[in-house]
């Protein structure tokens, strides 16, 4: 049955029509009136004049209508921002077919459509880098992922790089809703009973665990002169872990470090251990590399860098987290066993710990990676997820294989950075290659807001470039009046033409598929808000996953951390057992004053060098205190040849023969006759060179003393040869023959002396002048 309208509505349509009818008569007859008086109004006036009046005769009429069409345009516009603002019906990725863990991870929904962007397993093993500036969801994002991981049985290593306790709780808390605080690890250098026990140094062979160690060196730039004492510094630890390696038992960072600073009490105790055990070839190493140093001093200089870097490490709550005797985190097990491994650095408190402890653990997970890749038959159902959260604080250029390689391993990294800049920041040691080949072998990348140009253009270049047009549009416009020049028409009735010209043009060229003001400004609005590109051409405008669980206020998570029995194998405890020895020592002041001047007495500086005068060589050289450069002897002659090298090996020989004299032990040479200081520092000579008799010469005299190094001249001693050696030319040119000083010193010390000197000047018969 038809409805009825109520007669109210009936009456309104009527009033309607007629104030309609009323309208157009009213405009029909002020048109028509108008029309026979010209001179009363012009034409445009006169029809100006009947369209206002139905114009208010409508407004009168229809103006509910006009209210109420205001409200739904405006109830339509909210609607339209609220559409902007969240996401349509969401679409779920189908997989109802399949039986087993999730064969993928969420990332998020398509903001369009709503449908599921899904990362499935073989995509996670290419990689993801995660780019977004500070509050934009970055860190919400990787915990997602987490959340994911955990959920499906995943295993899952998180380096955390604020270190937020309630991220500690929210992940104890998902955990124990997924039955896997069993699998739970954590490593908290802060607050070390929080966590679990770590030991960076328990996997791996030798040469890993060196290369571990050699981690928390600041990188050195390629080129530097600083790379000759990091090769010194890495044959050292590749030396002294192969040796603890070779005991079999467990050791850690303090046994490492007492190594190098404390080597005259440690390196007794770990021969005692390597005799103990017949390692003839470890023992053999050890003691060359001590007869190599010759002192323990010169191995403390050369291995400074390593000590500083690595104490602040084995130090404090540090130390106590990554030293213990035992480890209850082992990333090997850990990706066998699927285990949940959350790893905080204080980054916050303590920069440059966090910095040389990430870099450790980025060692360790790099030697894991190693181990699994030599495994092929290891093929997990679900890939081992790798979240490095802030990586470029902590990156270090060798981690950038982990890119390369891992995808083979079965391992999925994902990095997150705030900018492209953190990837190649120089004075962490990072570069350009080092960020080209993070980029370049990551195939997912997730987008987020940025508040710099230069990386939202890099952005716009990684999701690549598509055909554009361009449209160009112009516009003109033209008046003119004209009327007859004598009428009065021209002021009542004036004839007005006006005149307007469109162009549009269309252009083609390359152009960003996405501009960079998108990546600054659009998805800064939306907190969360990102672009996905799968490196297949189609970014996606995508809102990214999040994860809030809904933590009960007053939940004890610390008492939910599972806790272990400690390791019952026997440890090294060389730290241990160097600091006991330690408490026996007496050592006072006044024995380091004795000792000081003991070393005063039995040590010198020679400064040694020559110079050609005519058809002959004149040279010098002098014996100095080392502290205050005091002359203690000073020695001149002359050769019969032009040849400042033989003459340098002369002086040096001489002043070895008044050291030994002068029961001088420790010597170090200098000379501004770089090839002399080359040869007799290298021990290395060409078989046959015109110096070889004296270069062994001198070498044999090199036995006498306790120690011998060669360093090239300083400005200091050029200054007091060029002076020595003007002298002496000086004195030749007057025809006085130059008088070895040292000579007089021969003849007050008996016949053995004399007889050791003339079986000395031997070599030289041929070439020096008779005195």
């Amino acid at each position: 049955m038809a409805t009825k309208f109520p007669p109210k509505v009936k009456i309104k349509r009527k009033v309607t029509k007629r104030y309609v009818l009323y309208a157009a008569v009213l405009t029909f007859v002020l048109t028509a009136f108008t029309s026979f008086f010209p001179p009363f109004l012009s034409t445009p006036y006169r029809e100006m004049l009947g369209y206002t009046a139905a114009l208010l005769m409508i407004v009168w009429n229809y103006a509910t209508v006009l209210v109420n069409g205001a409200k739904q345009i405006k109830e339509k516009r909210q609607q339209l921002i609220q559409q902007k603002t969240s996401l349509p019906k969401l679409i779920r990725y189908n997989n109802s077919s399949y039986e087993g863990p999730k064969p993928y991870l969420t990332l998020g929904f398509e903001e369009k459509t709503g449908r599921e962007i899904v990362w499935p397993n073989q995509k996670q093993c290419e990689h993801m880098i995660v780019v977004g500036s500070t509050g934009s969801g970055k860190s919400s994002f990787l915990f997602s992922l987490l959340y994911q991981q955990v959920m499906r049985g995943g295993g899952v290593a998180f380096i955390d790089g604020g270190r937020n306790p309630k991220t500690l709780k929210n992940l104890v808390y998902i955990c124990e809703s997924a039955n896997a605080l069993s699998r739970l690890r954590i490593v908290d250098p802060r607050e070390p009973r929080t966590g679990h026990s770590y030991n960076p140094l328990s996997s791996g062979d030798a040469d890993a665990i060196a290369n571990k160690i050699m981690k928390v060196l600041n990188p050195i730039p390629t080129g530097s002169d600083a790379e000759y004492y990091k090769s010194k510094i890495y044959r050292a630890t590749v030396t002294l872990v192969r040796a603890l390696v070779s005991i079999g038992k467990p050791f850690n960072v303090k046994d490492v470090l007492c190594l190098f600073c404390l080597p005259e009490i440690s390196f007794k105790l770990l021969e005692e251990q390597l005799s103990r055990y017949e390692l003839l070839d470890e023992l053999i190493s050890l003691r060359t590399l001590i007869m190599e140093s010759r002192s323990t001093k010169s191995f403390r200089d050369d291995l400074s860098n390593m000590i500083a870097n690595l104490g602040s490490i084995a130090e404090g709550e540090t130390g106590e987290a990554l030293c213990s005797a035992g480890t209850q985190v082992n990333l090997y097990d850990a990706v066998k066993k699927n285990q949940v491994v959350y790893f905080m650095l204080p980054r916050m408190s303590d920069a440059e710990k966090a910095t040389r402890l990430g870099r450790l653990l980025l060692g360790d997970i790099q030697t894991t990676i190693g181990l699994f890749y030599e495994e092929k038959e290891f093929e997990p159902l679900v890939p081992f997820l790798i979240l490095l959260d802030e990586l470029g604080s902590y990156a270090n250029p060798e981690f950038a294989v982990v890119f390369e390689q891992a995808r083979k391993a079965h391992f999925a990294v994902v990095a997150a950075v705030q900018s492209f800049a953190n990837l190649a920041n120089p004075f962490a040691g990072l570069s350009r290659e080092f960020k080209q080949q993070v980029l370049g072998n990551t195939n997912t990348k997730v987008f987020l807001s940025v508040s710099d140009m230069e990386d939202a253009r890099e952005m716009a270049a990684l999701v690549g470039q598509d055909i554009t047009y361009f449209k160009t549009y112009s516009t003109s416009v033209q008046e003119s009046h004209g009327a007859d020049t004598i009428s009065a028409k021209r002021f009542l009735n004036p004839t007005i033409t006006d005149r307007e010209s469109v162009t549009e043009s269309y252009s083609e060229r390359y152009d960003f598929k996405i501009r960079p003001e998108v990546f600054m400004h659009e998805l800064g609005k939306t907190k969360g808000k990102a672009i996905i590109d799968f490196k297949d051409g189609n970014p996606i405008f995508a809102r990214t996953c999040w994860f809030y669980p809904s933590v009960p206020r007053n939940y004890a998570y610390e008492e939910k951390i599972p806790r272990f029995a400690p390791h019952e194998e026997e440890p090294l405890a060389l730290w241990e057992r160097v600091q006991a020895k330690l408490k026996h020592l007496e050592i006072t002041f006044e024995d380091e004053k004795e000792q000081n001047l003991v070393n005063q007495k039995t040590a010198c500086h020679i400064i040694a060098s020559a110079q050609k005068h005519g058809s002959k060589t004149i040279y010098v050289a002098m014996l100095l205190e080392p502290k205050t450069s005091k002359i203690l002897e000073k020695i001149t002659g002359v050769i019969n040849k032009r040849d400042d090298i033989i003459a340098t090996y002369r002086a040096i020989e001489e002043a070895f023969v008044t050291a030994k004299h002068m029961h001088i032990t420790q010597i170090d040479v200098f000379s501004p006759i770089k090839t002399v200081i080359g040869q007799l520092g290298t021990g290395n000579i060409a078989n046959g060179s015109p110096e070889e008799p004296f270069f062994k010469k001198v070498k044999q005299q090199e036995k006498q003393f306790k120690k011998v190094s060669y360093h090239a001249a300083t400005a200091e001693h050029h200054a007091l040869t060029e002076k020595e050696l003007t002298a002496a030319i000086n004195q030749a040119q007057s025809k006085q023959q130059p008088k070895t000083q040292s000579a007089k010193k021969q003849k007050t010390k008996g016949k053995n002396s004399k007889t050791e000197q003339t079986n000395d000047n031997n070599t030289y018969n041929d070439l020096f002048e008779e005195t």
